[in-house]
């Protein structure tokens, strides 16, 4: 076998030299090209390597492949080297192999000279590979893939057709298409890694079938080669079909992976800021909470707009419109958005913006304004397109808060009759939302000594220093409950390095619930319970009417549990995650991976069901309503009742 590979080399070495020459001529060529059209000349250079990685290397690929395959059945060769011991398809593995090696050799002077020559490019191939980019990774295993498979896929259309030039055009072709398509794909997902739209599983099972396609199409021709010496229209037909295989599957996975990307629904998101602004309101309008459990909303890269119900059924609130992989390079995917805002009556307020695209530049914004009750027909009110508008609760009104065409901020109130009168707002994100509701009495402001809150002429002694409030960091604090009067919350400094939650009751009355802990609201359950976790394993919980819960911890829970798998060990970090309180228990996501049902006195775990995935941003990936909760796993949709029962929506 060893002789044979030598044979090979020495057949093929005129064109791996006449590559490897055409090469390095180039780089010379590139300086002086560079110097006369008076254009960087370190740019230029660097083109030259780019061009070589994406298209020179690809075309020496075909051309070795074919030169090979094709030499075996050449005249005068090949009657010459039929007498020898050794069957066509050992002779056929021996030019493979040799081609392979010449295809490896010229990959490395091609990457040696760019690493010695261009500073840019020796960054690029010499980062180590655990910190480099996840695309680039990427681009480095699929650009080794797409090399072999164009290599080998040559080799067996020219061998099985007895044409070099035929079969280098059908393997460049075939396989040129295949890999482009495979990498089209995994870019997708590379570009999203949050969605879940194309699993290394699926990627390794299509490589896996393109190249054993390929390699059955050459062991068939050698062997009928062997026995009868030609190939029939059969042999031709089945060794086609093995090609074409791999590339066929390429183009599905493809065509697959941007249908799951675009048209899959994804529970619409809220920046952080945003999403704290969104549990401000959860706790203080009436209403809000019922008529934002009544499901899940969801959106796709389409604009079209779904309610998702826990017994399974979708709703269409807003359409989308058609998109193709045309579009992906007219309007950019990640531009597009939704923005969504319950009302306490029930309505909605749906906000969806794309970019507009003209031959010329990204010039504006295509923005659709839509209100509605699910069930009933969204109208669309007229909206500016000048601006950068996310629907947010300012205190108790919804409303347009964005920055208009002169860089300013304003608050443009919303109604089901129409848009009320912009009013500017200044100072950052959690100011203005905080100022809505000092705007309508629920808030209170800290004293110019920070040692005190004061609302309506009502005034709180703090045992400590103010240090900041439990949804943003302000001065200026909402309260966490309203009833006759409303109850704040704010954390102060015990001691240096100290921070202790302190509520400010009705009657002047200040409690510290918590010596020695600190609460940020993280989180908020279907009846309005706002929760926070330390340690990961301990639980500090304020009820809706604004009293605190003894703190819960879940340290019997945990070690109650099955001993951590691979499964558990993998994803977001594993904070608890509040669902659910009611008769003295509560329902919490432990590790991520087990619904839980806790006592909340002694912490004990009373039951525990596996989930059927796990939320693949924690907290911001559930979603609990009257019966249940939904779950998103980074591309799939369930609903999980408290029973552990799962059922798969999307």
């Amino acid at each position: 076998m060893n002789e044979m590979i030598r044979l090979e080399l020495r057949k093929q070495r005129l064109a791996f030299i006449g590559l490897a020459g055409a090469f390095i001529i180039t780089i010379p060529l590139a300086w002086f090209g560079a110097a006369i059209g008076h254009v960087d000349r370190r740019s230029a250079i660097d083109a030259a390597f780019l061009f070589w990685t994406l298209v020179g290397l690809p075309a020496s690929a075909a051309l070795l492949g074919a030169s090979a395959g094709a030499g075996l059945r050449a005249e005068p060769a090949a009657p010459a080297e039929s007498i020898l011991p050794v069957s066509p398809g050992r002779r056929a593995s021996a030019a493979l192999i040799a081609a392979a090696l010449q295809l490896a050799a010229l990959a490395a002077v091609v990457l040696l000279i760019a690493i010695i020559v261009s500073p840019g490019w020796r960054t690029t191939f010499t980062e180590k590979v655990w910190s480099a980019p996840e695309f680039q990774r990427a681009a480095f295993r699929l650009m080794g893939f797409s090399l072999a498979y164009i290599l080998s896929v040559s080799f067996a259309a020219a061998f099985a057709l007895g044409h070099g030039l035929a079969g280098g055009l059908l393997g460049l072709g075939l396989a040129g298409i295949g890999s482009t398509a495979l990498a089209a794909a995994v870019g997708l997902q590379t570009l999203y890694p949050e969605r879940d739209i194309l699993r290394p599983g699926g990627v390794l099972f299509v490589a896996a079938i393109a190249v054993g396609g390929t390699f059955y199409s050459l062991r068939r021709a050698a062997s009928r080669l062997e026995r009868r010496g030609g190939l029939g229209w059969k042999d031709f037909a089945l060794c086609g079909l093995g090609l074409a295989a791999g590339a066929a599957l390429c183009v599905l996975t493809m065509g697959g992976t941007f249908e799951r990307l675009v048209r899959r629904p994804q529970p619409v998101w809220r920046e952080e800021y945003f999403a704290r602004a969104q549990r401000q309101a959860l706790r203080l309008v009436p209403g809000l909470r019922e008529a934002a459990g009544q499901g899940l909303l969801a959106a796709n890269m389409e604009g079209e707009l779904l309610l998702l119900k826990p017994d399974g059924s979708r709703r269409t609130l807003v359409p989308g419109t058609r998109t193709t992989i045309q579009d992906i390079f007219d309007v950019p995917l990640l531009d597009r958005n939704h923005s969504v805002q319950w009302e306490s009556d029930g309505a909605l307020w749906s906000l969806h913006s794309r970019p507009r695209h003209t031959s010329d530049n990204w010039n504006g914004w295509d923005r659709a304004l839509m209100h509605g009750r699910p069930g009933e027909r969204f109208q669309q009110l007229p909206l500016a397109s000048e601006g950068n508008w996310q629907l947010a609760h300012r205190g108790p009104r919804v409303g347009l808060l964005g920055w208009a065409g002169d860089g300013k901020m304003r608050f443009t109130p919303l109604a089901a009759q129409g848009r009320g009168r912009p009013q500017p707002v200044d100072g950052e994100l959690p100011k203005l939302f905080a100022d809505g509701w000092a705007e309508a009495g629920l808030a209170a402001a800290v004293g110019p000594d920070r040692r005190s809150v004061s609302w309506r002429g009502r005034t709180w002694k703090l045992p400590g220093w103010f240090a900041d409030g439990v949804f943003f960091e302000l001065s200026l604090l909402p309260a966490v409950a309203r009833g006759e009067a409303p109850v704040f919350a704010v954390n102060v400094w015990e001691k240096s390095d100290v921070r202790s939650l302190v509520l400010c009751r009705p009657g002047g009355r200040v409690e510290t619930p918590w010596p020695g802990a600190h609460f940020y609201a993280e989180g908020i359950t279907a009846d309005g319970t706002l929760w926070d976790t330390k340690d990961n394993r301990t639980m500090l919980m304020l009820r809706p009417d604004g009293s605190a819960a003894p703190v819960l911890d879940l340290s019997a829970a945990l070690a109650a549990l099955p001993k951590a798998g691979k499964r558990d060990r993998k994803g977001p970090p594993r904070f608890p995650i509040l669902l659910k309180v009611e008769d003295g228990a509560v329902w919490v996501v432990l590790r991520q991976s087990w619904l839980a049902r806790v006592d909340a006195g002694t912490g004990e775990l009373k039951e525990s069901w596996r989930l059927p995935a796990r939320p693949a941003r924690g907290k911001d990936s559930v979603q609990a309503v009257d019966g249940g909760f939904f779950l998103h796993d980074g591309e799939r949709i369930w609903f999980v009742d408290w029973e552990g029962k799962a059922k798969k929506l999307v």
